[in-house]
């Protein structure tokens, strides 16, 4: 399972949203962890964009007066979120990789 991490530092703009787009296909990522999006507000449409497909699920916690902002994406093929939790700081999801022989769950 292929997870990246990164502060994108803003969202905004063409060019971060064709580099993210291009870390997700060639490398085939299958959970992404974006700081700093400065999003207050994220629709279905976008998500899938940048995904390129719609088998996919997210939680973002919006941005703040211009800051902050934190988006996890993942492919619905590769993990299932049990259970999550959020603030402004911090998302922490509780699941299971798929395509693994153990049944234990992961945190994440």
């Amino acid at each position: 399972m292929w997870i990246i991490s990164i502060n994108i530092r803003g969202l905004e703009g063409h060019l971060k949203w064709k580099y993210l787009k291009g870390i997700i296909s060639k490398e085939g990522v299958d959970m992404m962890y974006i700081q700093e999006t400065k999003l207050e507000r994220l629709q279905n449409e976008i998500c899938y964009n940048l995904w390129k497909d719609n088998n996919i699920e997210w939680f973002h916690k919006e941005a703040m007066n211009g800051s902050r902002g934190i988006l996890t994406m993942w492919h619905k093929d590769s993990f299932t979120c049990d259970k999550q939790l959020t603030s402004q700081w911090f998302i922490v999801m509780v699941g299971k990789y798929k395509g693994s022989n153990k049944n234990n769950d992961v945190l994440v």
